[in-house]
Parts: structure tokens; sequence; C-alpha cells
């Protein structure tokens, strides 16, 4: 129940300067809704005769109670939908402070549910709250109706309702219970979604695979369906619970009352009506309040998963440093390492130390047998992992925290998993002109085409995706380039023409590029070359230089 009451405190928080007004007209509707029953129990007890007097204050608080319900559920919407709203933003904002490490390590599956099914929750239960606020304050009037008509009628009351609420409580308890392994059913369920999504080439590929991640699925999918059913049977077994003791408080008035208290007849039937609306609009109450739960439950998995990002947000300024104004002179790598969670214990793997200096006009190759960290090492030249020990100097300036985000910006990319953007965010419209003419290019302009911000067609070969992955880095024009086994999925004419056309033009136009190779074909198109070899700088060979092989710059940097 206490946590319950956070949510609707949050709600509270959230409603800002309009809560004075919506508690204003719940309360209204309240009170115009029992005021009908006031009315119709007055009109019974004289015996229908008709007062016009009595039967516009009917009409009036039939209006009141039509105006003011609406009304408090326009603006109970609208403030639940804020709030989601206002939680997504957040969460969005988060995750721009979160290094891709940490967003590694924390996986995308939670922050999918969180951000898609949680936030749905709160859009969907925003009607019920509304319901819920209304009926409580109806629900108040309605008491204090009872207490005027027979004041002892009140006191049995608030016992029969204390008795039912302790119990209430105590289901709850094994309700929350019940969400929390619903949840966790959800998540693992969406997990391995994913991996069939995602991994569903090799799945078709691999049928012993197939039927384990099905098998899997369909355990997940089983305690999301064992879940749900249980969950639904105790709010059902609560709202019950609720119901039948609505007929024990009729059966108190009913069998109670008269053995104990004089009471008049008419008075005995207003109370017995009275109490067959209380019963109604508690039960009311007992509706609404499982999706205030579902809500704060929601408002738990949203929250829980802030602190997750809060404790993995990196220290940043508000208003970075640009001390590079968008042009690079020299890239350095001081001692770099970096390592993967517990890797400089020995514990995983780790990079370095590394000593590399990469100038504008040149083409570095990155290149070694897989596992041996080439990717590991790009991803922190391109500033996108942070540096373990040592440091990336750019211009002679060290990139930390309060320059990283801008030293991003002079680096385009396209990584082996890379992502095609639907739009092609981030282009101003002068590099939006350089786009028909590199679509031509690279073979593209018969697949498709750019109209206003976005590529009328990405259903493409792995190959002609990649392509157009490279479309979009080579208009950004920015002065570093890092590429990652780009050529792997061309054919034959592209992957010659990405060595011997494109990255040549690049040089000639000052970028400097470090692009991870497997090609020893075409490793004489690189100035020079960066072997590694488990985590290490083997060594780095010149290929424009009569000496090749700088062992001993390699040995200095061990």
């Amino acid at each position: 129940m206490r946590r319950a009451m956070g949510f609707l405190s949050l709600l509270n928080q959230a409603a800002g300067k309009d809560r004075n007004g919506v508690l204003l007209v719940a309360c209204l509707s309240g009170f115009g809704q029992t005021l009908i029953l006031v009315l119709i129990n007055e009109a019974v007890a004289t015996s229908g005769t008709l007062h016009v007097q009595r039967f516009i204050l009917f009409v009036l608080a039939l209006i009141l109670y039509v105006l003011c319900t609406r009304r408090t559920y326009d603006k109970g919407v609208q403030i639940v939908e804020s709030l989601a709203h206002r939680l997504r933003h957040r969460i969005v904002k988060q995750l721009e402070r979160v290094e891709l490490e940490d967003l590694e390590a924390l996986g995308t599956a939670d922050i999918f549910e969180q951000l898609t099914e949680s936030t749905a929750t709160l859009s969907e239960s925003a009607d019920n709250v509304a319901y819920f606020l209304q009926t409580a304050f109806t629900l108040l009037f309605a008491a204090a109706y009872l207490a005027w008509l027979f004041p002892s009628a009140l006191v049995l009351l608030a016992f029969l309702f204390a008795v039912a609420l302790g119990l209430y409580r105590l289901r709850l308890l094994v309700i929350r219970a019940r969400l929390q392994q619903l949840a966790t059913a959800r998540s693992e369920f969406i997990e391995r979604l994913n991996d069939l999504l995602l991994g569903f080439k090799e799945v078709l590929l691999n049928r012993r695979r197939a039927l384990a991640l099905h098998e899997d699925l369909q355990q997940a999918s089983s305690a999301i369906r064992l879940g749900a059913h249980q969950t639904a049977v105790q709010f059902f077994d609560n709202q019950l619970h609720a119901y039948v003791a609505g007929f024990a408080v009729l059966a108190a008035i009913g069998f109670v009352v008269p053995r104990h208290f004089e009471i008049q007849m008419g008075t005995l039937a207003q109370l017995i009506s009275s109490a067959l609306y209380f019963r109604g609009v508690a039960y009311g109450v007992a509706v609404g309040f499982p999706a205030v739960l579902h809500s704060q439950h929601a408002l738990q998995s949203i929250q829980s998963l802030e602190q997750k990002l809060a404790a993995a947000a990196r220290p940043t300024s508000s208003d970075e440093e640009d001390p590079w104004a968008g042009q690079i002179t020299s890239i350095e790598a001081q001692d770099l390492e970096y390592a993967y969670r517990g890797g400089l214990e020995g514990k995983g793997f780790h990079i370095g130390p590394v000593r590399l200096t990469v100038k504008p006009g040149e083409i570095v190759f990155l290149v070694g047998t897989n596992g041996s960290g080439k990717s590991t090492l790009l991803k922190v030249l391109a500033g996108l992992y942070v540096p373990s020990v040592g440091s990336l100097v750019v211009n002679g300036v060290a990139v930390d925290g309060r320059n990283r985000k801008r030293y991003r910006q002079l680096i385009s990319s396209v990584f082996a998993d890379f992502h095609l953007f639907t739009k092609l965010y981030g282009l101003s419209p002068a590099q939006k002109q350089a786009v028909p003419a590199l679509l031509t290019k690279l073979g593209l302009a018969n697949k498709t085409s750019l109209v206003g911000d976005a590529f009328v067609r990405q259903e493409l070969s792995t190959g002609q995706r990649k392509r157009l992955a490279l479309v979009a880095a080579l208009a950004e024009d920015r002065p570093l380039y890092v590429f990652d086994e780009w050529a792997a999925d061309q054919d034959p004419t592209f992957r010659r023409y990405f060595y011997e056309e494109i990255l040549p033009s690049l040089r000639q136009k000052g970028k400097a590029v470090i692009a991870v190779s497997h090609d020893d074909r075409y490793f004489h198109c690189a100035d020079r070359l960066v072997r590694m070899q488990s985590g290490q700088l083997a060594a780095v060979e010149d290929l424009h230089d009569s000496q090749t092989d700088r062992s001993a710059e390699t040995r200095g940097s061990r």
C-alpha cells in the first residue's frame, strides 16, 4: 500500500499547478454522485411526490457529476501521459551520459522493456487511475451520508472496513511477488526474442540451435502465461473480496442494526439503499486499485533502470570544451591500455600498452588474427572506449570527460556491427548534396535514392547496406575516418574500389584513416600496418620507409 501511495505521490508531483484543480473536480464529481443518491432517497421517502426544486437540483447534480467526471478523466490521463513522457525523456537523456562499454554491460533488453512496456503500462492505466481518484472521493461522501443517516452505522462500517482492508493488504503482498516474477519472465522472453530476430540467419542454419532457442522461448512464454494468469486471479480474488465485504455491510445493516438499535423503517430503507450504493463505490475502488499497483510496479522498474544508468554515467562538463575547432593535426596513443572488466587483474582480455601516432593524410591498417584486439583498439582510438591506463592525445590535448564528446564529432565511421539509420540524421543541406554522386560511385543509384532525409529503400543485401553506410560516412566529411572490416562483405569490384579509390581520395583530402583489415592483398594501400597479437602491439610497419620493421619502437611500447 505504501508503494502504491508512492506512485500516487509521484503523480501528485507530476500534476504541478494542476494538482488542486484535479482534486477539486474529482471531489465535485464524488459530491455530485452522492447528491444524486441523496435526492433519490428523499424522493422515495416522500412516496414519490414530485418536488420541482428537488428535481431541478437532481438535474444540476447529474450535470455536475458528468462534467466533473469527464474533467477528472481528461486531466488524469494528461498527467499520467506527461509523467510517462517525462520518464522516457529522462532515460534517453541519461543514455547520453553512458559510455559504450557501460551500455554493452547493461544490455539493451531492459532498456527496451522499460521504455516501451513499462511506460505503456503507465499510459494504459491512466483512465483507471482517474477512476480510482474519483471513486475514492465518492466513497468519502457516501460514508459521510451514511453517518448522517445513522451515526452508529458508520462505526459498524469502519470496523468492517478495517477488517477487510487488513485482509486486502495481506493479499497485496502475494500480488507484488507475482508482479515481480512476471516482470522477470517478460524480460527473459525479450532477451530470447532478440536472439531469435537478430540471429535469424544463424538459427536457420543450425537446427539444434533453433530447437534449443525455441524451447527457451516456449519456457519464457509459459512463465509469462502462468504468471499473468496467477496475477489476474489474485487481482480478481481481491475484487471478489471487496464485493463480499460489501455484502457483509448489507448483512450487518439488515440483521444487526434492527435488533440492537431503534430505527424507523424509512430510515432503514434509506440506509440499505445507501449501503448498496456504498458497496458499489467500494468495489469500484477495489477494481481501480490494481491499475495503481501495475503502474507502481512499472514505475519501480523504470526507476531501477534509471539507477543503473546513473551508476554507469560518466562525469561530463555541461559546456564541453572544444580545443580542436574541427581540425586534427595528430592523434597519439600514449602508453594506452584498455581492459574489459577485470582485465588488468588477468581475469579478462585487455590491450596495450600502445604507443602510436596518426597524422592527417595517413592511412593506418590495424591487422592481426581474430581476437588480437584490433576492433577494441579502434574503438579506443575513436573515443568510444575510455582508456583504462594511459591517454589519447589529439593535437597535444588529452581526450577526457571534458571534451570526449567534442572529439567524437571529428570522426566518421563504419563499424562491423554498423547501424543503418532510417534517416540521415545530422547532415547539413550541403552535405546531402554530395549523396547522389556517392550513390552512383558505389553502385547504388539504381537501388535507392535520397528523398528528403531518408533513403527510399533500405531492403538491400548486407554488402549494399554497408555501402550505404559508407555513403553516409563520406558525406559527413570529417577529419578522421575509422573502418572495421568494411570490405569484408563486398564483391571483388567494390573491395578494390574501396582500397584503391576511396582510401586514396581520403588521403588526398588530408583525412586520417584508421581501418581494421584482413585483406593482405591490399596492404600496400596503407601507409603503415599496425600488427596486433593477443592485445599487444606486435609491430608497426612503415610501408613508405626503408625501415619496415620498427621493432625497437614496438618493444618500447610494451
